[in-house]
This record gives C-alpha cells, structure tokens and sequence, in this order.
C-alpha cells in the first residue's frame, strides 16, 4: 500500500517558523523555560493544566490539528509541529 501523505510521519519536515512559533507559544505558557523540539511536551517541562493555553496560542497563531491527547503522549514537539496545518479559508 501506499503510505499515507497526510499523516504526520510522511509529512514533510515543519519549517523553522512554525517550530519558532510553537516554542514561542510555549514559552508564553511556561515562563523560564525552553523547549527543544526533540522533548516530549512533558519533558519540556509542560504542565499539563496549561495544555489549553498551548492549543489556544497556536489557534490564535492560525494553526490547527493538534487536541489536549497529543500533550500527553510520548511524542517529541517536533512530531506536533507536524501535525499543524493551516486552516482552509
């Protein structure tokens, strides 16, 4: 079969800019600390009631795909970051 292009390992790479607005997102939730995009969101040091703040942050940078469940896994935020794709006007 043929793989799937629209799922998030096939997809390709997030560009820098959509990494830089994801951390800088995250940032803005949890002052003081930074985030390498090769960490889970918890082992960036992200709490998880602040997972709202995240989803609404990157909704208002004009991004959608991810939910509260993608937070909690084992995923690295750059396998998030591939998951975003900017709404159909």
């Amino acid at each position: 079969p043929q793989p799937d292009s629209g799922s998030p390992s096939h997809r390709p790479p997030p560009d820098a800019g959509t990494e830089d607005l994801v951390a800088a997102v995250f940032r803005a939730c949890h002052p003081g600390r930074s985030l390498q995009m090769t960490d889970s969101y918890a082992e960036a040091g992200g709490e998880f009631f602040r997972i709202p703040d995240m989803l609404d942050g990157i909704q208002r940078a004009g991004l959608e795909g991810l939910s509260w469940r993608d937070f909690v896994g084992f995923a690295s935020m750059r396998t998030l970051v591939r998951k975003l794709s900017r709404p159909e006007s």
